[in-house]
């Protein structure tokens, strides 16, 4: 998943001279939990060795280990970067890794996620968010490929990185998933399934809160002024559910309920326009949320109740058709009896907003 892309960039050319590819999870094959031995997995650094032409330069260097506090390693990492046109950093955290009958054999190497393995805090292990930042201080345009099984914080990562890709444990073959996003054979389109925090005093971080429950002072605080909520901080999560970039852009337009008022037991119609308006071939996930506007019990200020994925070529439109049934749209009561309240609901896709009522 694209997270960051400043300056578009991403995708990188193949034609590049020189690159840096640094990071203690650079050379690693992460597949998951409870996974099986296997001895075919393609390493991020090995999927950009296959993609790249042997006259592109590729400089490698691990710069840390994945939980350790040895720094010995920064120079020549620092050294990797300032000698490439790019650089690309591979960090995160290894997974368990068992199998056979039950809990099965684990391995001898180090886990830090995984079922069992909980975090007090959501920061990279070990030295690596310094290892980021000092490539970063090299002035050397820096991506950052997050490959981990939980959300991290990733501070002023985030500020000062050109892109950032979330892999998650990518697989067997997750080597060769990274490389051809990064240079550009496959045009990016999942969608974050959780969000981010920006601190993890900002956990519990998700979409479908109550309207009491997040931003309710509408005070939001900053280090320099103190707020309300937060007293430093705003409410929102650094990349939210749903959230995901393209290497394309997608326009929304004429946003219909095609039935204003819904009676019987009729679906809800909505109907969108979408548009690539970007110059390469891409996929959208066309996402739509409904806000109970008024009702018995406190509900959420929006819950996802229907998504398409499309495919779209530079400058194709297509209009996009959403049928969703009443009983999406029912709430548990006081008496603890799931019931469709009549009543005024909001339709929400695309940052655009409708009406309708039941």
């Amino acid at each position: 998943m694209l997270l960051k892309n400043k300056d578009n960039i991403l995708s990188l050319s193949k034609d590049i001279k020189s690159i840096a590819v640094i990071g203690p999870i650079a050379e690693r094959g992460e597949i998951g939990d409870y996974s099986l031995p296997n001895e075919n997995i393609v390493t991020p650094l090995q999927g950009i060795k296959n993609i790249l032409p042997d006259k592109c330069k590729i400089n490698y260097a691990k710069g840390c280990g994945l939980w350790e506090l040895d720094k010995s390693g920064f120079k020549e990492a620092i050294d990797a970067a300032g000698n490439s046109e790019v650089a690309i950093v591979f960090v995160g955290e290894t997974s368990i890794k068992s199998y056979g009958m039950g809990w099965g054999r684990e391995t001898d190497d180090v886990i830090l996620c995984g079922e069992g393995y909980d975090r007090h805090d959501l920061i990279l292990p070990g030295v690596q968010q310094q290892l980021v930042e000092e490539i970063i201080k090299t002035g050397t345009p820096t991506i950052v490929v997050l490959i981990t099984g939980r959300p991290i914080t990733i501070g002023s990562i985030n500020d000062n990185a050109y892109g950032i890709l979330q892999a998650w444990y990518p697989g067997q073959e997750g080597g060769t998933a990274i490389a051809e996003i990064l240079f550009g054979d496959v045009n990016p389109s999942g969608k974050l399934t959780i969000s981010f925090p920006k601190h993890v005093g900002q956990i519990p971080v998700f979409y479908n809160y109550k309207p009491s429950a997040r931003g309710y002072y509408k005070k939001p605080g900053t280090p320099e002024r103190p707020g309300r909520d937060y007293v430093f901080l705003d409410t929102e999560p650094l990349y939210g559910f749903g959230y995901g970039l393209s290497y394309t852009t997608f326009e929304y337009s004429e946003l219909k309920v095609l039935n204003e008022k819904v009676e019987g037991d009729e679906n809800v119609k909505v109907s969108v326009k979408v548009k690539n308006t970007g110059k390469r071939e891409g996929k959208e996930v066309v996402q739509l949320y409904i806000n109970d506007i008024v009702s018995s019990v406190t509900t959420p200020v929006k819950e996802l109740k229907g998504f398409k994925k499309i495919n779209l070529k530079p400058g194709e439109e297509v209009e996009i058709l959403f049928e969703i049934p009443q009983s999406d749209l029912s709430i548990i009561d006081r008496n603890m009896k799931e019931i469709v309240e009549p009543g005024e609901f909001e339709v929400i896709v695309g940052g655009l907003k409708s009406k309708f009522r039941i």
